[in-house]
């Protein structure tokens, strides 16, 4: 049902020959430790396994009868259906195709820690007994549709600290760019950096192995930093209509952000900042696109996330 992120390329026509780094033998203009290493947020790491998030992990369980309600009675004058429904047509053809394209138009984020926690509840949807009576391809056009769609719609929400609310509202504020995705760019600056060190040659399709070698050694993933998927650029300008409040109750929402908080993930690498660069921060913004200094070889850690309005 859900897709793991695919990660495309530009690719070149060749690359010259490389070493065990994932880099050319004999090109790299300077040291190795000059090459820069690139800090993403953990919950972007495809080679991890065992993502989860606790916080939403509750919300959805919170949220899932009342999905199952609006999936089971169907009204077409729900916000999302309207907006669902302006952009596929009328033809019901490739419903679960359409449903995924139209998602990516609104610019829903999708990381490898989301689509692991969104995964499991979109199974339960699937599964749940009060859509039973429905013949299993619409059921499954209406769970990977609007049913996915109202759980990404409780992740913008729950990011923007806004009340949880499953009306379909703030699809509007999505198509409008008044809500944006805050989109990285760390792939990008991976590429540069490979075109870089292989005199300005992207790597060719038959060298993604290379190119893979040489993104583990220079990505460097870091499970206390979580910069958010979403920002809102200003107020909704539609009218709302009648909400749809979920509840999630205090006891379990505590628990979820104990446990959110004491996961640290597996260990990658430490960063230890010099006591020169410690007081040259201390005059600078902290804020998410701080760079940072591995110890011992002076490789800084570049920034890798902007906000950008949806295309």
């Amino acid at each position: 049902m859900f897709q793991r992120i695919k990660r495309f390329f530009g690719f070149g026509p060749s690359a010259p020959p490389t070493n065990e780094s994932g880099y050319p033998q004999g090109n790299i203009h300077g040291p190795d430790k000059q090459i820069g290493n690139i800090r993403l947020p953990f919950y972007e790491d495809t080679n991890f396994e065992d993502h989860e998030n606790p916080e939403l992990t509750v919300i959805f369980n919170a949220a899932i009868p009342q999905i199952v309600k609006i999936l089971a009675a169907w009204d077409q004058q729900h916000s999302a259906m309207q907006s669902l429904s302006r952009f596929t047509g009328s033809k019901h053809i490739n419903r679960v195709q359409k449903s995924s394209k139209w998602m990516v138009a609104l610019g829903l984020a999708l990381t490898p820690e989301l689509e692991a926690v969104l995964a499991p509840a979109n199974i339960r949807l699937l599964q749940h007994k009060s859509l039973a009576h429905l013949h299993h391809e619409e059921r499954l056009a209406r769970v990977t549709g609007i049913g996915s769609a109202l759980l990404h719609f409780l992740v913008v929400q729950h990011e923007l600290k806004e009340p949880l609310n499953l009306n379909g509202d703030v699809v509007n504020d999505l198509w409008d760019n008044s809500v944006i995705t805050c989109g990285g760019d760390g792939k990008a600056a991976l590429q540069a950096m490979y075109g870089a060190v292989n005199d300005g040659v992207l790597p060719g399709a038959n060298h993604s192995q290379q190119m893979s070698r040489f993104f583990d050694r220079y990505t460097v993933f870091d499970s206390h930093w979580r910069p958010l998927l979403y920002r809102r650029l200003r107020n909704s300008q539609f009218a709302s209509t009648e909400a749809i409040v979920v509840t999630v109750s205090t006891v379990s929402k505590r628990k979820a952000e104990e446990q959110l908080e004491g996961s640290k993930g597996p260990k990658r690498i430490k960063l230890e900042e010099p006591k020169k660069v410690k007081a040259q921060q201390k005059t600078k913004n902290s804020g998410e696109g701080t760079n940072r200094v591995a110890p011992g070889n002076n490789r800084r850690i570049l920034p890798s996330r902007k906000c950008a309005s949806r295309a």
